[in-house]
């Protein structure tokens, strides 16, 4: 085989090799907007863990939102089988402040002005600049199905 034909297989198996890791493991994306600031920055680039399946209170996640035509990333609040709401100002999950937004206060509801129970794989999501989020208080994103997360946000440092 010829140096040029070496170097062109070289090439085809990095590209698949990245196409596959970018499909099923990882993938870098673009934090785009400052709904997650000051956790991300606008246009901070971070990387999409695929494998990660087991969601947990505090879990960063990107998911994919026909109603607001992209993906977003957001903060899981609330787990299948938990209750959230937004009483005084307070966000709470099973009747108990959240640690994740202990100092804000709620100026908008929205969707969590009652009490939510998730059923299975449902979550509800904040993004940390509550003030300026679209989430899960909204009707244009709401309950968030485990079927709509693509993977776990991980942050460079």
């Amino acid at each position: 085989m010829s140096k040029k034909n070496r170097l062109l297989l070289a090439i085809i198996v990095a590209v698949g090799l990245s196409y596959i890791v970018s499909q099923f493991y990882f993938q870098m994306m673009v934090v785009i907007g400052d709904s997650m600031h000051p956790t991300f920055r606008k246009y901070q680039i971070v990387l999409l863990d695929k494998q990660s399946k087991d969601y947990i209170a505090g879990d960063v996640i990107a998911f994919r939102s026909e109603t607001l035509d992209g993906v977003i990333v957001k903060r899981i609040v609330g787990c299948p089988g938990d209750k959230v709401e937004i009483k005084e100002g307070v966000l709470l999950v099973n009747d108990n402040p959240s640690p994740f937004y202990a100092n804000q206060v709620f100026e908008y509801e929205g969707l969590l002005k009652t009490s939510l129970k998730l059923g299975e794989q449902q979550f509800i999501v904040i993004g940390d600049n509550i003030s300026e989020s679209k989430d899960s208080r909204y009707d244009e994103v709401g309950i968030v199905s485990l079927s709509d997360i693509l993977g776990k946000v991980i942050q460079f440092r």
